[in-house]
């Protein structure tokens, strides 16, 4: 399972990739947890954050060179009418579940059925969820991400909404009920397109392990 992406990349079927230019692929997330979860992955033999590095082949102008991509991305991606009121966030997990190195692109409404549990929704909404702007910063002090690994406790945080904060302990299915009308929540205004946007990238985007 852990090596499923590679299986991916070998696969050009447009049900799967998003787009593909400049040394990278981004896919759609086979298991999204928002309206728009895409992946974006170099082209590069890397594993993992741990083996990005101050200077080298993955070093911090690499990093900065998927940052632009990925700024690119949400650009086009808010060209289209049905999503140009979502905001985006862009970032990499402390410890990836999964193989090669990828990045997230991922709307912050976070509504989506595929978020079943604590830890898919404190994958995105705790520290760790480091996103790009960070981690270059950490890789401009430390020369590597290592110290991003115990970031991983995060997991196990109190569930807090994304947009007021109000706190929920461990009572994930109010949380989830609270997300679908929090009167702060950008979310609770989108239109219908949006909504249709989420059900065909879950329905026909989805990656198979």
């Amino acid at each position: 399972w852990r090596k499923a992406l590679y299986l991916t990349l070998t696969r050009s079927a447009e049900s799967i990739v998003h787009e593909s230019q400049n040394g990278f692929v981004t896919v759609y997330d086979g298991y999204p947890k928002s309206t728009v979860h895409l992946l974006i992955i170099p082209n590069k033999k890397l594993k993992s954050p741990q083996q990005l590095t101050r200077s080298g082949e993955f070093g911090l102008p690499f990093l900065r060179q998927v940052r632009e991509y990925a700024t690119w991305l949400v650009g086009e991606l808010h060209k289209q009418e049905n999503l140009k009121e979502l905001n985006f966030k862009v970032g990499i997990h402390a410890v990836p579940s999964l193989e090669p190195f990828h990045v997230h692109v991922i709307s912050t409404d976070m509504r989506s059925s595929r978020i079943k549990h604590k830890k898919h929704w404190n994958s995105f909404n705790t520290p760790f969820f480091v996103e790009l702007s960070e981690a270059e910063e950490i890789l401009q002090r430390d020369g590597n991400l290592h110290s991003i690994l115990s970031r991983e406790a995060h997991l196990r945080d109190d569930l807090l909404c994304n947009v007021c904060g109000h706190n929920f302990g461990g009572h994930f299915t109010k949380l989830i009920r609270h997300v679908m009308v929090c009167s702060q929540h950008p979310a609770t205004k989108r239109s219908a397109a949006v909504d249709d946007y989420s059900e065909n990238q879950t329905k026909s985007r989805r990656l198979e392990s």
